[in-house]
This record gives structure tokens, C-alpha cells and sequence, in this order.
């Protein structure tokens, strides 16, 4: 039970199976919000200039660089933007570029720079790696406050004034509703827009300012700062070689070449990257010379896998976390696998971000799709058993029914990390060896989460409806999330797939939560008649069932039913059982939500107690 959602009461509460078993417990995810402190600021707004999210990826790495070098001009033209500089105030702007090239450092130097003069409220959005056009809608519901389950429509009617910044938006403007969506967002008054993206983003935002390869001093200088001072390099022209022609100028694989100075000297990892990069220097097809990054992940990967036989397990489980591992979940991971962060730092596989760390998409990516394939000297299955262990600890912890303060915290944590829980549940659905009753177990414990995070759950959900073997819970919460987007029909299909497979399986209590959601479906339409029958056959099984949860939640949308119908000693009988199931629950989320109840049907708490 999810003590933080607000949902509408009248709509009726959400009921599905608990994690420990299928047969014991319901959870009610309508339950009304405890009593909570002052509310934070919305997580993406920028605090200031010296919010952590605008630090440079290399003076977290202690190198000592404050801004991007060689990208004073790209700098000066956002900084251009933001202050309005233009004859006529420009609304959105946005800067494009290929992974890696260091499209989001310029833009953080120019919010830094602009942030103290400024006279709006900032917003930072980053989408997550591989997002769609549904992920991004949550991303920026959370982003300015809201819940990550809001519909695109209804996103559009509250977002706050300011100015945004959306990170990584190619996967978005690939997709026609995410056009249509950035459209009608860049057309809110009060709102202006700065956007990055690999992909071209001129159908919604006009002429792009280009960030392209760095090149001459610039490029030599970058290099010059990640290599370590004792180890020798060569003269400028012989450098410059190596750096414009081989790394091609791309900025992120001039800072891993450099960094693996702490392993080669620079002729020996001249040599290794003429053995290795020879494919991605023959590529015609690759004009950007991305074709380098690959290459400089290979060699970082072989570097580490001869001095540390646990980093690149440590990098993959990085991966997962790859936009926020929080640093006390990295600790004790170092301590399970006996391994140590350092020469993943020191290689800039991971880079310390406010409490966290962060790995950048190119490298995550790398890392999961070799694991996956255990390629290189990565391998989910020899890192699975920890990775696994320390997930399904959160979400055990957060699927407990009582709202502890233990169990708060640990909702909030699995909410804030659901992209990690998709990435190892999709990695673990990939593999043919794959791991069922660790998928189970983790998805009955998120089944209370879903809704939380409902662009990302109707996916994940789709994806385990196919690997499961009891796929009626699955179904059952995809009808729940499609009700909660207003998709009615694609909900009332999979409920009715549901009742299909709990017959099959037998299973009383998954089809008495099927009734009950199909009751709360036809109740939020004003269906009372059907939700009313469906209800009466969900409380019958709950009855055989013997579950004082369900049969609490059950008759307590029968007295709504009665009450609407003007059936006044139904709905009081209704209602006074309701209460004796909820007592004897001994579950206070129980009692309350069918206390609320009560107190709707009366009016108010006088004519409640009455």
C-alpha cells in the first residue's frame, strides 16, 4: 500500500496480490496520503549555479577544467539565447550533436554562467536513455513535482512557468506523439526551451547550433589534462596525429585514450589502438568518427579486466544506476563483491554527482549490451546473484502494506531507481537462462509501484506478460494502468485476459482483484449497475477466499454503490461490515480507507458517525 497516493476516493481503491504469497494479501493503492512535512522543491528545479547537476563532468574528476574547452563560441550563442539577446526573444533553442560529443557540457556552462542573473525558475529534465515520448511525459511531470502516471494532456495544463532544460531527447522526436507533445510544450506561454539532442530536433525547434568535433589546441590540450603528468608524451604534431585523426576530435574518447595513460605508455596504447581501432577507421559510413568511442570502451574494459578482476562487474551495476547510484548502495556492493570504485573513477567510467554517481548513456550502454552478450570480460550472470539481492531488498522492503517509516523510505528509493528495476528485469527477460522466479518475486513486490511510474510499467508489464508463466497478475495490472490513462478499452481487454488466466490457474484471489478493478473501471464511468455486479461476484470470492483485506475494500465500494442507488439499509449493512473486516484486518492503511469511505457517504464526519 502506497501511503503517497491521492487518488480519487470515488473511484475506488486498486487491489491486487502482496508479494510474499498469492493467496494472503491485497493492497489498496487509493488509500489517502498520511500527514507530511512542507513540500520540497520540485526535483528538477536548479537551485542556483552551484547546484551539483551543472558541474563539469571533468572537475568532478578532479582534473581541474571549469568549462569545456574550445566551446567558447557554442557557449556565448546559448548564453545568447538565455539572456534574450536577440532582436526578437527567441523561445526555444537547441543544440544537437552525436553521444559523447559534449552537447550537455556546453549547455551547463552556459546555465552556470547565467543562472545568477537570472529571473525564472530553471528546470533540469533529463530523459532518461532510451526513453519514448510516454517516459519523457514522466520525466517531466517528476522533474516540476508531479506524478510520473500524469497524462501528456494533463502535464500540459500545470507545468509552472520558467525555463526548461530537456537533456537527450532523441529517442522523443523520433516518436510522432513526442513531436506533437515538445510542439505543444514549446507553444505554452511562459514557458522557453532549451533542448540537446543526438537526433535533428528542426521539425519542433528550428535551425540547430551544431556542437562538432574539437580540433588543434583545444583537442590537444583536453587530452593533455586527463593524462597523467608522469607519464611522457610526445610533441604537439606527433600528437595531434593520434587525437584528430584517430580519436577523430570527439571529446569523450580523447578523455577515456588519456586516462588510460595510467596503464600504457603512450606508445604501447598507440599500438593497442592500432590493432583495435582499425575497424572503426575504415568505417566510410561513420563520417562523425564516432566509430572511436567503441574502441576507447574496449580498451578502458581490457585495462581494467587486468588489474581488477571485479570492475567490470562494478561497472555493469553501475549501468543500471547509470543517471543516480546512490553512494551507500555502491559501498556496500564494493564490499559483497570485493572490489573497489577507484580505477573505474580514475578511467572516468563513473563520475561522483551531488550524493551519487553517475555513468554517462555511452557507457552504460556499452557495459549492459556486453554483459548481456558476456562479451569482453563482462557477464550478467556472474554479477546477477548481487545485483539481484540488492533490488529485490528494496522492493521487498517498500511492497510491505503498513507505512512504516522504513517502508516509506523504501518506496521512495524504488520510485526514484524504477529505471534500474527495468533494466535488470529486461537484461534478465533476455537471457536464455533466464531467471523466472527472480522475475516473479520482484514483480509481485513492484505490483503496488506500477502506477507510480506507469509510462515505464505499461512497457516493462508487456515485456513480462510474454516470460511469465502466471501472466495473470501481469494483465491484471496492465487494465489497471490502462484505466489510469484513460484508456478504457485496452483496460477492460486486460482485465478480461486476466479472469482468463486466473481461471486457468486457479487462482480465487487474482480473479476476485480482476472483479474488483473491473468494478472500480465501470464506477469512475458512472456504470453504478455493472460496478455493482462486479463487485458482488469479487466479493464472493474474496469470502471463499477468507480475506479480510479484500472483502474490507470490497463492501466498501458496495455501500458507495448502495448510496448512489439510494438503497440506504444495503448501504448501512454494507458499510458496518466493511468496518468489522477492516478491524480484524488489524491493518490501520485498511481501516482508514474504509473510515474515508464512511465519512464520503455521510457528508461529513458527523453524518458519517451517525
Amino acid at each position: 500500500m502506497n501511503a503517497t497516493n491521492t487518488g480519487s476516493v470515488a473511484a475506488g481503491g486498486n487491489v491486487h496480490v502482496g508479494a510474499t504469497t498469492t493467496n494472503t494479501t491485497i493492497i489498496n493503492n487509493n488509500f489517502p496520503a498520511a500527514a507530511s512535512p512542507p513540500a520540497a522543491p520540485p526535483p528538477g528545479l536548479l537551485r542556483d549555479a552551484t547546484d551539483p547537476r551543472l558541474q563539469m563532468r571533468a572537475d568532478a574528476q578532479g582534473v581541474g577544467l571549469t568549462e569545456p574547452l574550445g566551446r567558447a563560441d557554442e557557449i556565448n550563442q546559448v548564453l545568447a539565447f538565455l539572456r534574450g539577446e536577440a532582436k526578437t526573444q527567441l523561445l526555444t533553442a537547441v543544440v544537437q550533436g552525436v553521444g559523447g560529443i559534449g552537447k550537455t557540457e556546453v549547455c551547463k556552462a552556459a546555465l552556470k554562467t547565467w543562472l545568477p542573473a537570472a529571473s525564472t525558475p530553471v528546470y533540469f529534465v533529463e530523459t532518461p536513455d532510451g526513453a519514448g515520448m510516454a517516459r519523457f511525459v514522466g520525466a517531466l511531470a517528476l522533474a516540476t513535482g508531479g506524478d510520473a502516471s500524469t497524462d501528456a494532456d494533463a502535464l500540459l495544463t500545470r507545468l509552472p512557468e520558467g525555463l526548461y532544460y530537456l537533456d537527450n531527447l532523441e529517442e522523443v522526436i523520433d516518436d510522432a506523439e513526442g513531436q506533437a507533445l515538445l510542439t505543444k510544450v514549446c507553444q505554452r506561454p511562459g514557458l522557453r526551451v532549451l533542448a540537446s539532442s543526438r537526433s535533428p530536433l528542426k521539425r519542433v525547434f528550428g535551425k540547430a547550433l551544431i556542437v562538432g568535433r574539437l580540433a588543434g589546441e583545444p583537442a590537444l590540450k583536453l587530452f593533455r589534462a586527463h593524462w597523467p603528468a608522469e607519464n611522457p608524451l610526445p610533441a604537439d604534431d606527433t600528437l595531434a596525429a593520434f587525437v584528430d585523426d584517430s580519436l577523430a576530435g570527439h571529446p569523450l574518447s580523447i578523455e577515456l585514450a588519456a586516462r588510460l595513460g595510467q596503464y600504457y605508455r603512450y606508445d604501447e596504447l598507440l599500438k593497442r589502438w592500432q590493432e583495435d581501432g582499425a575497424t572503426a577507421l575504415r568505417d566510410s559510413q561513420d563520417r562523425s568518427r564516432h566509430g572511436s568511442l567503441p574502441t576507447c570502451l574496449r580498451l578502458s574494459a581490457a585495462a581494467l579486466a587486468r588489474r581488477d578482476a571485479g570492475a567490470l562487474g562494478l561497472w555493469t551495476f553501475a549501468a543500471l544506476f547509470a543517471e543516480n547510484l546512490p553512494n551507500e548502495l555502491l559501498a556496500d556492493f564494493e564490499k559483497q563483491a570485493n572490489s573497489r570504485r577507484d580505477p573505474l573513477v580514475a578511467l572516468g567510467i563513473i563520475t561522483r554527482v551531488g550524493e551519487g554517481w553517475q555513468c554517462l548513456s555511452p557507457l552504460a550502454r556499452y557495459a549492459l549490451d556486453a554483459a548481456l552478450k558476456e562479451q569482453e570480460g563482462f557477464s550478467w550472470p556472474a554479477l546477477r546473484p548481487l545485483a539481484q539481492a540488492a533490488l529485490l531488498a528494496k522492493a521487498m522492503a517498500a511492497d510491505s502494506i503498513a507505512s512504516t517509516d522504513t517502508a516509506l523510505v523504501a518506496r521512495a528509493w524504488v520510485l526514484r531507481h524504477f529505471a534500474a528495476y527495468d533494466r535488470a528485469m529486461r537484461l534478465e527477460m533476455q537471457r536464455p537462462d533466464t531467471d523466472q522466479a527472480w522475475l516473479a518475486t520482484v514483480h509481485q513486490c513492484l505490483l503496488n509501484q506500477y502506477p507510480f511510474r506507469a509510462a515505464e510499467s505499461r512497457a516493462l508489464l508487456t515485456a513480462l506478460g510474454n516470460i511469465l508463466d502466471q501472466a495473470g497478475s501481469v494483465r491484471q495490472r496492465l487494465g489497471d494502468l490502462e484505466r489510469r490513462l484513460g484508456e478504457v478499452g485496452k483496460a477492460r481487454e486486460h482485465f478480461a485476459a486476466a479472469l482468463a488466466l486466473f481461471e486457468k490457474e486457479q487462482a480465487g484471489l487474482g480473479r476476485a482483484n480482476t472483479l474488483k478493478s473491473l468494478g472500480d473501471l465501470e464506477s469512475r464511468l458512472g456504470e453504478v449497475g455493472k460496478a455493482r455486479e462486479h463487485y458482488a461476484a469479487a466479493l464472493a470470492l474474496y469470502r471463499s477466499e477468507q480475506n479480510p483485506v479484500g472483502l474490507a475494500y470490497t463492501l466498501a465500494e458496495i455501500a458507495r454503490c448502495a448510496q448512489a442507488g439510494q438503497r440506504g439499509e444495503e448501504r448501512d449493512q454494507a458499510m458496518r461490515e466493511a468496518l468489522m473486516w477492516a478491524e480484524r484486518s488489524q491493518l490501520p492503511p485498511v481501516l482508514e480507507y474504509v473510515t474515508q469511505v464512511l465519512f464520503a457517504i455521510g457528508g461529513d464526519d458527523a453524518g458519517g458517525l451517525a
